[in-house]
């Protein structure tokens, strides 16, 4: 029983954060815009996958901290 509720509390969770990570998007108008020209199939896939692109937008966020920029001149 243990093992059924703890699958539910990740779904659960899983999509609750998803739903967040969805109205974060549409809160930005350019990505607004954007996602009002996306086909279903292509939002479908950006709702289940958001934590791959959330992830990955994470590290690169990371990597660009630490990589030193050219010095404008």
């Amino acid at each position: 029983m243990n093992t059924v509720i703890t699958l539910s509390l990740i779904f659960v969770i899983y999509y609750l954060l998803g739903a967040l990570f969805w109205y974060w998007m549409r809160a930005n108008e350019e990505v607004d815009r954007k996602w009002k020209d996306l086909s279903t199939n292509y939002k479908g896939l950006l709702f289940i996958g958001w934590p791959i692109i959330f992830v990955s937008t994470l590290f690169f966020k990371i990597k660009e901290m630490f990589v030193k920029k050219p010095s404008k001149r």
